[in-house]
Order: C-alpha cells, then sequence, then structure tokens
C-alpha cells in the first residue's frame, strides 16, 4: 500500500513537471490554429499560457505539497524496517535509526529527479503540443481551485502626506577649497526660494515655495 502511494506521488510529480515543461515550450501559434478550427483543449491550453503566474504557482504548490507527502510516506514506511535491519548488523539504535532515514530520503529523492521530473520534462519537451493539449483541462480546473492561494495581494505600504514626508537623502559631502581672495565677502544672490520635499514611500518628489 504504501509503495503504491509513493508511485502515485511520484507519477503526480511527473505530471506537474511535464505540464510545466510542454506549456513553457509549446508553440502558441500551432495551438491557435488549432483553437480557431474549435477545439476546445488548444483553447484551455492557450489561456493557461496567457496566465504564466498563476499557473507556475499552482504547479509549484503541487510539487512541493508532493514532495513533503512522499518524505512523510517513505519514512513512515521504510525507515522503521531498515532500522530494525541495521541493528540486526550492530549497529545502535541511534545510529541505526538516522542512517535509515538518510537512506530513505536519498532513495525517494533520487526517484523523484529521475521518475517524477527528468523523465516527465523530457518528454513534455518532445511533445509540447500534444502534452499541452491533454494536460489543459484539467490543470485548468487546478488553477481556479488554488487561484485564491496564488493570488493573494502584496502589501503596499501607506502614505500619509507626501508633501509633508521627509527630505531626500542628501548628497555626499565634498571637501570645498577656499575661494580666492578677490571672491572672499562676496555673498551669492539667493535661489528661488523654492525647496524640494521628497516622500521615501512614494519616491515622488514635490517643490514649494
Amino acid at each position: 500500500m504504501d509503495v503504491a502511494l509513493l508511485v502515485f506521488l511520484t507519477t503526480l510529480n511527473g505530471l506537474f513537471a511535464m505540464s510545466e515543461m510542454a506549456l513553457a515550450t509549446s508553440r502558441k501559434a500551432r495551438l491557435a490554429t488549432l483553437a480557431e478550427l474549435g477545439d476546445t483543449k488548444a483553447q484551455a491550453a492557450i489561456r493557461l499560457i496567457d496566465q504564466p503566474t498563476q499557473f507556475l504557482s499552482t504547479i509549484q504548490i503541487g510539487i512541493t505539497s508532493i514532495g513533503m507527502l512522499s518524505g512523510i510516506v517513505g519514512e513512515a514506511a521504510f525507515a522503521g524496517p531498515l532500522a530494525v535491519q541495521m541493528q540486526a548488523w550492530g549497529l545502535g539504535e541511534t545510529a541505526a535509526s538516522w542512517l535509515s532515514t538518510g537512506v530513505v530520503v536519498t532513495g525517494i529523492t533520487f526517484s523523484t529527479i529521475i521518475f517524477g521530473e527528468l523523465v516527465p520534462k523530457r518528454i513534455g519537451q518532445m511533445f509540447p503540443e500534444p502534452v499541452a493539449r491533454w494536460i489543459s483541462p484539467g490543470m485548468s480546473q487546478l488553477a481556479r481551485l488554488a487561484k485564491p492561494a496564488v493570488s493573494l495581494p502584496a502589501p503596499r505600504p501607506a502614505c500619509s502626506g507626501c508633501c509633508a514626508s521627509t527630505a531626500a537623502p542628501a548628497a555626499p559631502s565634498r571637501t570645498r577649497r577656499s575661494p580666492p581672495a578677490w571672491l572672499r565677502g562676496w555673498t551669492p544672490a539667493s535661489s528661488s526660494g523654492t525647496s524640494t520635499r521628497w516622500c521615501a514611500t512614494c519616491s515622488t518628489s514635490t517643490t514649494a515655495r
């Protein structure tokens, strides 16, 4: 049962990886031609391509969740029996527990990389448009379900009174040479009486008189 669950999770991970690669490498012109002929799957694939942020975020949520579940299931299913076997070989209880966990996690990670990442991505790269058409209906539904999680608005800093905010950072000071003797005592004419204030939040400046 545990082995079947791991195989299912690895297959599901491969489906996500293959979908990502297929949609990333598909030629939109070919899909558009099929969509004009009434192909609903091609139309769904184009909609996913036009919304890469939402789709890729959904893919990452799925892959991350599957990776965590695979580690939990594999550790619970194989680490215990392997630790018992290592203790029979003469290892201590603590060493056997740590070593068995490391072996199980390494094996699951290696299997996931090969059969859940590299091979599916290669398939998606070799047949991008057919794979994109095949996975687009299901992935569209999944992206719609995950939309509340991937569309959270980013917080923006509030600005209260740009004109009354702090001044812009002063320019670095430079060493000034003393003026020649014939200019000493001369006072330059005053400026136009304007001052510029800088809002650090909005990154805007205003000129006041």
